[in-house]
């Protein structure tokens, strides 16, 4: 549920450069711009149901993350009904930032070859 529509997040801007050629990829079509405003729902709607007895690993750190998530698709999903390219292209980062917290704190904690800051 979260890493496709997060896809769908990261896919729908950006810039690619290459050897005499600038590509900008953004949403251009009603369909393109509802695209990203689903998804963007469904990842507000995951970090709350992360947040649901029974699913939550913890009431601290865990419930931070999913709060990070639930905050960052509300936003992206303001920035896709405003349609504003930049703020998708932003808070998409926002997004990476929140996905990477959890993955780093939950999904990874026993692999070795993670570096961790504390």
């Amino acid at each position: 549920m979260v890493i496709p529509n997060a896809q769908v997040i990261w896919k729908s801007t950006g810039t690619i450069y290459t050897l005499g050629k600038v590509e900008e990829i953004q949403p251009r079509t009603d369909e393109d711009w509802l695209n990203v405003e689903q998804a963007a729902t469904v990842l507000t709607e995951a970090g709350n149901l992360l947040m649901m007895e029974g699913r939550a690993k913890d009431t601290g750190p865990w419930m931070e993350r999913a709060r990070a998530l639930r905050e960052a698709g509300a936003s992206l999903h303001q920035a896709a009904k405003a349609r504003d390219v930049a703020a998708v292209f932003e808070r998409g980062g926002h997004l990476f930032d929140a996905c990477q917290g959890c993955h780093f704190a939950y999904r990874y904690e026993k692999d070795p070859n993670i570096i961790r800051s504390h």
